[in-house]
């Protein structure tokens, strides 16, 4: 039996995480499965894994952190604390993030060979995400097996010089969660956010949802507010701010959009509450590239507040428009948004919900 460590250090690791620590537990008698926990973004973590029944089976406290530099010491120490205290055979990373980068590293240094979840995403410029484009690009030179989820990442690995055997094309683990959270939510909606969605139904405005945190964007967050008040002088609109946990970012937005009339600044919600709030609205405005991968699942259109983006199929005639936050005008791109006729029966370009399965599958067949 092989032992195999999932390292998880923020929120959206754990959601893309949660299916293939499903999947793979499910094959008991050729894997054991541990969950280690950097302590990146620990509460939001607990909270994400507590959804799909998933308790770390260790955890690692770090300290806070002023800079990147900090950080990634942190995540690089916890990493190793977590393979020195768990000897693992294979470990599994996701995505981009510092504890990524760290835990590939990490085993890398230790001769443990790394599966990479959510591989070969390319933007084509190291600032834009910054710094997580460089980080993928680290990972993909340690990882031994590489885990794509569109065609356009895998052809990314095999031109620089990836083998093909070691690329599977599996999908986005990310899409599997969130048909397990819609199934959830659908079935038995969050009453707070359920009295919300009559409430904006029976005022016949459109609810537009905001998300921000990226580091890049961080310079430009006044920028954005004024913009989003300009948008709300139209009365048909409504607007969630879900804001970020960074101190500094929360009391920006805060001195800028608080109290402003028809738009609300919401704590952190819990995944599923958000998955919902998704779920209603009309439309996202977001930095992320987890929100940009869902929704198509939920038939929402999507402005995607940066310069570049490695998720090029959402632009590609699924419901993105790219606008800078610098030079682009976020009126225009969203009527544009708004304009764009969705189809509820279309396929996600970024995944079926089967990728964890194909993931679960390809190592079964490996070890």
């Amino acid at each position: 039996m092989k032992k195999i460590l999932v390292i998880i250090g923020t929120r959206p690791e754990a959601i893309k995480l949660a299916p293939l620590i499903i999947e793979l537990r499910k094959r008991s008698n050729r894997f054991s499965v541990m969950v280690g926990i950097t302590g990146q973004h620990r509460e939001s973590v607990f909270e994400a894994l507590s959804l799909f029944q998933i308790s770390p089976d260790i955890e690692v406290n770090t300290a806070s952190h002023k800079d990147l530099s900090e950080l990634n010491a942190y995540m690089l120490i916890a990493c190793q604390t977590l393979l020195s205290k768990t000897s693992p055979d294979l470990v599994i990373v996701q995505g981009d993030t510092a504890t990524a980068y760290a835990g590939a590293m990490a085993s890398f240094y230790s001769g443990i060979p790394v599966a990479h979840v959510e591989a070969g995403l390319r933007s084509g410029s190291l600032q834009s995400p910054f710094p997580e484009e460089l980080n993928r690009i680290f990972i993909s030179r340690v990882a031994a097996w590489h885990f794509a989820p569109t065609p356009a990442a895998r052809d990314h690995l095999l031109a620089e010089g990836v083998p093909a055997e070691r690329v599977l094309l599996s999908g986005n683990t990310g899409i599997d969660a969130v048909q397990f959270g819609l199934h959830i939510v659908r079935s038995t909606p969050p009453p707070e956010m359920k009295a919300q969605s009559d409430f904006v139904r029976s005022s016949g405005q459109q609810l537009i949802v905001v998300t921000l945190h990226r580091r890049e964007n961080q310079a430009h967050v006044e920028k954005i507010c004024r913009d989003l008040l300009l948008l709300m002088k139209n009365k048909e609109f409504t607007m969630a701010f879900v804001m970020h946990p960074n101190p500094d970012l929360r009391k920006r937005v805060k001195r800028l959009l608080g109290n402003q009339p028809g738009i609300t600044l919401s704590e952190p919600l819990a995944y599923h509450e958000f998955l919902y709030m998704l779920d209603m609205c009309s439309l996202i405005i977001t930095d992320s590239g987890g929100l940009q991968e869902e929704a198509p699942t939920l038939g929402k259109p999507v402005v995607v507040l940066r310069s570049h983006t490695e998720r090029q199929e959402l632009l590609d005639g699924f419901g993105g428009v790219l606008c800078d936050p610098l030079t682009g005008n976020l009126e225009e791109a969203v009527n544009k948004a708004l304009r764009i006729k969705m189809n509820p029966d279309a396929e996600n370009p970024f995944g079926d919900g089967q990728a964890s399965r194909r993931i679960a599958d390809f190592l079964s067949a490996i070890f």
